[in-house]
């Protein structure tokens, strides 16, 4: 199944629906036209063309376009991709109008001497088809939006596909310079930063070789027995790696970076509402603070670059957006994380496939996680977060540049 989802782009009820609707259309161009194989084809020519080389255009265009006059939505809304909404409606009017425009717009044809049925109420039936489209898409976003905002009021904010241990677990604030703040660490652990951590949780929140059952205290400490036996990442130089910006072109960490201080935080993607969140509480208190200072701010996921694009436009975000495919700069780092099979399984229903999300079209995904660079491109601090619905406060960052500063 996994291999068929990777070759074909979708779930397979999506080739069975297009499979589906070529038949249908063929049966409906053979009854229309039984003894007419020249006309099918042509019809089916027309329809091509008239739909690919011109209605597609009309409706990127229509589509960018209304995605430029609502860029203005508060980024406090909850994570809606309201635009889908809009497509609907549209795609499926415009359907109609392609198949009953003779009829619509009254045009000659036999059909009025074949039926001898009149052709006025087509273009009102068409007409009041497309605004009851509409109407049932208005009324899908609003039950929707009604339902994200009553869930964040009770303080849920659901990131599918977690990579890192639920809530209950409170793995605590993995910071590089000192011990977490939730919990205890183990004197062993001190000063000590993981060559990796893959953790790799199943449906009961434990990760491979933690015994189970376990108290949350129990794991913890596993946790940090295990990243005792990495080596120390502050004071290491972090290597040059490929990456795209936004817009698809190739850059790199270094030219992203800069020739000075820069933060680097690490996020699972556009789909993520505690990302939305973080990065659009960066944008507005911490990335002036980090401007007067001359200090450049970069955000790094392993999604698509229209991903990229898309976290940079909805939340107005002044500071650089960049894709990392194959999660290349967050293995240095040893941040990676790979969903449970049980939590990919329970993706795919909500349409959530980080196969098709991830530019390198796998599930990886990085533990939120910041670091500080300086003009050498070393590490100077580190703050990873196991917990994804857990970030970095901006404080926090700016109090860790002044400790370095000092």
């Amino acid at each position: 199944m996994r291999r068929l989802l990777r070759w074909y782009g979708a779930n397979p009820l999506h080739l069975l629906t297009m499979l589906g609707s070529f038949a249908l259309a063929g049966y409906a161009a053979v009854q229309l036209l039984p003894l007419d194989i020249f006309g099918i084809a042509t019809w089916f020519a027309g329809a091509v063309i008239g739909h690919d080389l011109l209605l597609m255009p009309l409706y990127t265009l229509a589509d960018r376009s209304a995605a430029a006059v609502f860029r203005h939505i508060p980024p406090k809304l909850p994570e809606v991709q309201w635009i889908n909404y809009l497509r609907v409606p549209v795609v499926l009017s415009g359907m109609l109008l392609l198949i009953w425009f003779p009829l619509i717009f009254r045009l000659p044809t036999g059909f009025q001497a074949a039926t001898t049925l009149s052709l006025n109420p087509y273009l009102w039936h068409w007409l009041a088809v497309t605004g009851a489209l509409f109407l049932l898409s208005a009324a899908a976003l609003a039950l929707r939006l009604r339902a994200s905002h009553h869930s964040l009021r009770k303080g849920h904010t659901p990131g599918p596909g977690a990579a890192g241990p639920p809530s209950d677990v409170a793995p605590g604030h993995l910071d590089r310079q000192g011990p977490p703040r939730q919990h205890d660490q183990p004197p062993a652990a001190q000063g000590a930063a993981p060559a990796t951590l893959r953790e790799t949780t199943t449906a009961s929140g434990n990760s491979p070789g933690m015994s189970s059952p376990s108290t949350t205290t129990e794991r913890v400490a596993e946790m940090h027995t295990r990243m005792a036996a990495g080596i120390p990442l502050v004071g290491t130089v972090l290597a040059d790696a490929e990456l795209l910006d936004a817009h698809g072109g190739a850059t790199t960490l270094y030219a992203a970076a800069g020739g000075g201080t820069s933060v680097l935080v690490f996020y699972r993607g556009t789909w993520c509402p505690s990302c939305n969140i973080a990065l659009s509480a960066y944008q507005d208190q911490l990335l002036p603070q980090l401007t007067q200072r001359g200090i450049r701010l970069v955000a790094i996921s392993p999604q698509k670059p229209q991903g990229s694009l898309t976290m940079q436009q909805k939340h107005r975000l002044a500071f650089t957006v960049v894709s990392d495919p194959g999660n290349i700069i967050a293995d240095r780092l040893g941040i990676l994380a790979q969903p449970s099979d049980e939590a990919r399984a329970a993706q795919l229903p909500l349409g959530l496939d980080l196969t098709s999300i991830n530019a390198d079209s796998t599930a990886t995904l990085p533990m939120p996680a910041t670091v500080i660079l300086d003009a050498s491109h070393t590490i100077r601090w580190i703050d990873v977060h196991p917990d994804y619905s857990i970030r970095t406060e901006a404080q926090q960052i700016i109090g860790a540049l002044d400790r370095l500063e000092h």
